[in-house]
């Protein structure tokens, strides 16, 4: 029993250990899977009966949001690492894609008959912001809980895509008018791409001062040694 209660105080001073920024760091990705991976289940429905897609085109479609990965991921992560991208500029480069998420949810939304620009921006942008979130998982995190850290956050990302399908199917629920509910599925999914941008500048912004912060206490240490030996 002394073991097991010493190994439950050791994972909670480990998860406390964890910085808020890494917080508000695992808050992004939350927002970012919340928005795109509930459209990979309702986009071909949305497609076929809002936009007048074939069933066949819509699931051509489809594949578009989740292939950009694969179009646009290395080309990111090669140019993070040839320009020195610093932690904040890849947060502030991740919120421009989630509000480019948005405006992506908000064309399919008001202009259903013309769909391939609002995939295409969904797509680029879907891409752009998850690979952000990958290579900057290390600068987030501390060294000593990388494990905890990686659990936690695909936890968090995972139950963020599978909360908002349970909110949309309330809402299904809730309204008569089935074109209704789709427009409040999208305007949904747009505003948690919306919070996820505001979650990555809070991310930076809460990073940068603790940086600060740890450069001005090294400091102050390097005076009083030279103090001493003074």
């Amino acid at each position: 029993q002394k073991a097991q209660a010493s190994t439950s105080s050791s994972v909670v001073e480990d998860v406390r250990s964890l910085s808020m920024s890494w917080w508000l760091f695992c808050a992004s990705g939350f927002a970012l899977y919340a928005s795109v991976v509930p459209f990979w289940f309702l986009g071909k429905h949305l497609l076929e009966t809002r936009g007048n897609v074939s069933a066949r085109n819509a699931s051509m479609l489809m594949v578009v949001p989740e292939g950009a990965i694969c179009l646009v991921s290395m080309p990111v992560g090669l140019l993070v690492d040839r320009w020195r991208l610093s932690f904040q500029a890849r947060m502030g480069i991740f919120a421009g894609a989630c509000v480019a998420l948005s405006l992506a949810f908000v064309s399919f939304d008001v202009a259903p008959h013309a769909p391939i620009p609002s995939v295409l921006l969904l797509g680029i942008s879907y891409a752009t912001a998850n690979a952000l979130l990958w290579a900057s998982f290390t600068d987030a995190a501390t060294s000593d809980n990388l494990s905890l850290a990686a659990g936690i956050l695909a936890s968090l990302l995972n139950f963020g895509a599978a909360a908002i399908p349970g909110a949309i199917a309330l809402i299904r629920a809730s309204v008569t008018s089935a074109e209704l509910a789709d427009s409040l599925a999208l305007r949904l999914l747009g505003v948690c791409s919306l919070s996820g941008a505001l979650f990555a500048l809070a991310t930076a912004s809460r990073h940068r001062r603790a940086v600060a912060s740890a450069s001005e206490a090294r400091t102050r240490h390097d005076d009083a040694v030279n103090l001493q030996e003074l």
